[in-house]
């Protein structure tokens, strides 16, 4: 589910070809940050994470197959069924009321890139980003470089203008994860009309006994 190189070439060479001067090193710390700013604000990267709920126990430390959880966004039980949560710590699922049996839940996250264990290897972010939005991750690389003061490639005007189409487009997945990327459909609300085959992630339990 990793970013395909051939993509991110693609998109480093775009960069490049339009930001005469800019260095390849400084094009992906920027890149890393137009990431992270498309992911926390669409909430478009979401996770299914199965996890095996103990009787009794309300805390259960949700661990996502990549990328780092940045909100909850449900948890439903076996039969589909929201069931009241909350994430007081990164990464914790809090049951409000705890189950009197052993029974699976599934926490819907919304999550965001992580850095690269290795230096010059490409940011931990889905395949589908750049082949879907592409020129909106584009658009928001060009805005944040052509907004810096005194480079070659410095232009206030055109940092603007891709700026705007930068975040027109995370409205646009925003809306578009909110109808479950599908075509014509209605705004749903999370999580019983919420598509069930997405990633699947890890888990570790902590058995408080309550709040």
């Amino acid at each position: 589910m990793a970013i395909a190189e051939q993509d991110w070439d693609r998109l480093i060479d775009s960069a490049t070809a339009k930001l005469k001067g800019a260095a390849r090193d400084m094009l992906k710390n920027e890149i890393f940050d137009v990431f992270h700013e498309f992911f926390n604000l669409s909430s478009s990267w979401i996770e299914n994470i199965t996890v095996p709920i103990i009787a009794g126990t309300v805390e259960y430390t949700l661990i996502p197959t990549e990328g780092q959880i940045i909100r909850l966004i449900a948890a439903v039980d076996s039969n589909a069924v929201p069931q009241p949560a909350f994430m007081p710590v990164i990464g914790t699922l809090h049951i409000v009321y705890p189950s009197n049996i052993n029974q699976t839940y599934t926490a819907i996250v919304a999550k965001n890139v992580v850095l690269p264990t290795e230096k010059g290897k490409i940011p931990a972010a889905p395949s589908w980003v750049l082949p879907v939005w592409g020129p909106s991750i584009l658009d928001g690389l060009l805005g944040r470089m052509m907004g810096q003061l005194s480079k070659s490639y410095s232009n206030p005007t055109l940092s603007l203008y891709h700026l705007k189409r930068f975040l027109n487009a995370i409205a646009d997945a925003r809306s578009s994860t909110l109808r479950n990327n599908t075509f014509g459909a209605q705004a749903w609300s999370y999580p019983r009309q919420f598509g069930r085959g997405t990633q699947r992630g890890g888990f570790s339990t902590s058995n408080t006994g309550g709040f």
